[in-house]
């Protein structure tokens, strides 16, 4: 049994639409909504996503995944977007679902946006655990996509098109910039959530030694779990899916409000 899906459009941080898809539990008892949050450049459809929030369902959640502005189907340019403006959307979006009788309960987020959840989990009060899967502990680590003659082209132009994930995307000298002005290890050495780090030993994206340092830098309640054999996508085994959305759960109910 999947649960229930419905397709819905929330304003964003510009005012413009943002795609998403609730996951809801057949029945009325809910133990909550979890938010998750996709990575840099990807969408709402990414199969990670897709697995965990169907697995989700069955523990008694209710799951939003949803784009950013810019990608998959929301309205926008990501051409505009920046980390600061995702962590906008993701404000938006957890207010549209309280203002609707959706108790938000955990954030989740995916690599960079595994970032978005634990720096948007600092400004939305009544949100305690976060729950974040191959997620660096520099934000600038995505920089590294760009070659010698991109950053060239970058400094030159303001913008240079980057090949990512079999898609051409714009990478402008802003969302460079304003990465640098977060730091995930200094929020989470001062905040006040629970913070579950999940990642895979096959990592060879962001490296387990990344997730390491911020599982170091954050204060307790805080854990870090590996999953034997699991790359950076975590597609290599879906079988893994529901292990570790019973980890989450069992995350989210020791974390949650009391």
């Amino acid at each position: 049994m999947q649960g229930k899906t419905e397709r819905v459009a929330i304003p964003g941080h510009t005012g413009l639409n943002l795609a998403g898809v609730l996951h809801s539990p057949e029945g009325s008892v809910v133990k909550g909504t979890l938010v998750f949050c996709h990575c840099f450049t990807c969408s709402k459809d990414y199969k990670l996503l897709v697995w965990l929030a169907r697995e989700l369902v069955q523990e008694g959640y209710c799951v939003l995944r949803f784009d950013f502005t810019g990608l998959g189907d929301s309205e926008g340019e990501f051409r505009d977007s920046t980390l600061s403006t995702d962590i906008q959307d993701l404000i938006e979006v957890v207010n549209w679902l309280e203002s609707r009788g959706n108790k938000v309960v955990g954030l989740l987020g995916h690599s960079l946006g595994g970032t978005v959840a634990i720096l948007g989990a600092g400004q939305i009060s009544g949100v305690q655990p976060v729950v974040v899967l191959g997620t660096s502990h520099d934000p600038d680590r995505v920089t590294r996509l760009l070659d010698e003659e991109s950053w060239q082209a970058l400094q030159d132009k303001g913008c240079v098109s980057v090949r990512v994930g079999g898609q051409e995307l714009p990478f402008s000298q802003r969302f460079v910039q304003d990465l640098k002005v977060h730091s995930l290890k200094e929020t989470v050495s001062l905040w006040d959530k629970a913070l579950l780090i999940v990642h895979g030993t096959a990592d060879r994206i962001v490296p387990l030694s990344s997730a390491e340092e911020l599982f170091e830098a954050a204060k307790y309640p805080k854990a870090l779990v590996s999953i034997p054999g699991a790359d950076h996508l975590f597609v290599n085994d879906r079988s893994q899916a529901p292990n570790i959305a019973t980890i989450i759960d069992q995350w989210v109910q020791l974390n949650g409000d009391k």
